[in-house]
């Protein structure tokens, strides 16, 4: 990372990270002064392996240039970076990055820090290309993971297994300032298939709850100790490594909440099929419960029970989770999504949206997608 004047903090970080991604060595500086807005994501030692890996790999340059371009006439400007243009430009650079590349075949790990208006409080998208298994432990705030088929609410004790072809988009909950997870990356040992077999959320997404709050943090504090061998120089470092994540995961086997669940009642799942099969048509409660061979009020009455809602607003929610899928990953407008879902009438959609949400599908849109954020000017 090449030196420059400092100047306010931010700006200071922001051309020491841009000059890293366009080539430059890590200079403690400029890590130092990364690490102050972005929190310790990742270690001086692995930034400066991670950047001796990247420097020399054409397809990472190669993917990088376009954004390094675009800002190349703002940086060689002597004109200061505003807090804004700062901001924005670190946040293309970090969603431009593909977290693949923080793999290192041994483990990998850290803790992200994210609060709402600072630099990292966007989305993470995983696109089902890792070359290892994810690992994640909530510890403080709230998350939102949004997969192809199932959404969920991260809080402090739920932990998440992502298998290397899971397809996802996750960050900071629109109903959150904070939120503050510890992750791990790495490549299963044979003997570990009955540790990683959690409850599946979806198909390559499994989720396990920790519920007592002494347990979490000896998990935290097992995280820790497993980034601090970092700092050891041994031979025997990798294996040290895996023995303490295999303790990680025994011990969230030891603490996770695995009570059974009662079985589905056929009727249920029935109901659940046809509903979630027609969000985009009306029904009844009423057509419903004649597709499942009972009353109106014998449905909601076993829905509620089994669901813990009933099956008004467990469709509802159906639609709103469809709805925000849609908002990420489609170009479609507010309006066309909301009619698609059955919302005739835009304000009743964004109405119901922010009931749920807390934010207009707008403000999720831009919150929870991909930031465009000012662009450079010469």
């Amino acid at each position: 990372m090449a030196k420059h004047a400092k100047g306010a903090p931010l700006a200071y970080a922001a051309r020491a990270f841009y000059d890293w991604f366009n080539g430059a060595a890590a200079e403690p500086e400029g890590i130092a002064a990364v690490q102050s807005v972005l929190g310790d994501v990742i270690s001086v030692e692995e930034l400066t392996r991670l950047g001796d890996r990247l420097h020399g790999n054409q397809m990472f340059l190669d993917s990088q240039r376009p954004l390094i371009d675009r800002w190349r006439g703002r940086m060689e400007s002597d004109r200061p970076l505003s807090d804004s243009e700062a901001q924005a430009l670190m946040q293309e650079l970090l969603e431009s990055f593909d977290h693949a590349h923080l793999y290192e075949h041994s483990v990998t790990s850290g803790r992200t820090d994210i609060t709402r208006g600072m630099v990292i409080d966007s989305d993470t998208r995983m696109q089902g290309t890792m070359p290892c298994w994810t690992l994640h432990l909530t510890t403080r705030g709230r998350g939102l993971y949004i997969g192809e088929h199932a959404e969920h609410d991260a809080e402090p004790g739920n932990m998440l297994l992502l298998k290397p072809d899971a397809t996802l988009h996750y960050g900071l909950h629109p109903r959150a300032n904070e939120w503050e997870h510890l992750w791990a990356l790495f490549q299963p040992l044979p003997h570990w298939a009955e540790l990683l077999r959690w409850p599946a959320l979806e198909e390559n997404i499994l989720s396990l709850h920790i519920p007592g709050e002494a347990d979490r943090d000896h998990l935290d504090a097992l995280f820790v100790s497993l980034k601090g061998l970092l700092a050891e120089e041994s031979p025997y470092l990798p294996d040290l490594q895996y023995n303490r994540l295999e303790e990680i995961l025994l011990r969230a086997r030891q603490y996770g909440d695995r009570s059974p669940t009662r079985p589905l009642d056929p009727r249920i799942k029935a109901a659940c099929d046809y509903m979630a099969e027609r969000l985009t048509h009306k029904f009844s409660i009423e057509d419903v419960a004649a597709h499942c061979h009972v009353s109106s009020s014998r449905l909601s009455h076993l829905f509620k029970e089994q669901m813990g809602v009933g099956p008004k607003a467990w469709i509802s929610d159906q639609r709103l989770q469809q709805a925000r899928k849609l908002l990420i990953n489609s170009a479609e407008s507010i309006s066309a999504i909301g009619a698609r879902l059955g919302y005739d009438d835009p304000s009743h959609f964004t109405k119901h949206f922010r009931s749920n949400m807390g934010c207009s599908p707008r403000q999720f849109r831009q919150s929870f997608a991909t930031r465009s954020g000012p662009r450079p000017s010469a």
